[in-house]
């Protein structure tokens, strides 16, 4: 599976406080039985995340 992430990356606290909202490309792969569809297994190590966006890395 793929698709975006989006988050929302916050700094600073009280009045120095800043939100920058970005969406990143992820893709991951998993596995589930015909039986029980939504019992889905996802293996963390099988879950990626591209920020190379964030570097200027593109």
């Amino acid at each position: 599976m793929e698709g975006v992430a989006h988050v929302s990356q916050n700094y600073g606290k009280g009045d120095d406080a800043c939100e920058i909202n970005e969406e990143y490309p992820f893709e991951f792969t998993g596995s589930s039985s015909v039986t029980k569809p939504y019992d889905l297994s996802i293996p963390p190590e099988s879950i990626s995340i591209d920020v190379s966006s964030w570097f200027g890395e593109e």
